[in-house]
């Protein structure tokens, strides 16, 4: 059974990794480096920040600190 549920209003879904030859090379390319297994997205809305993972889970919770620093932005 397929279970649908609702993203979040603005939801975007981060890019996904591809395999490449080498990695891109320039001065407009910023590279992301994956350490513990989460791909997050965050939204700040006002003074309200929230923290998503690629299927649209909420991690707000699960990471206060990187919520403190993106509400200080």
């Amino acid at each position: 059974m397929l279970l649908l549920r609702t993203l979040p209003a603005g939801f975007i879904a981060p890019c996904l990794p591809m395999t490449a030859p080498r990695p891109p090379s320039g001065p407009l390319w910023i590279h992301e480096a994956k350490h513990d297994g989460f791909r997050v997205i965050a939204r700040r809305d006002s003074e309200r920040v929230r923290l998503y993972s690629r299927p649209g889970n909420d991690l707000t919770n699960r990471f206060p600190l990187i919520v403190e620093a993106m509400a200080r932005l």
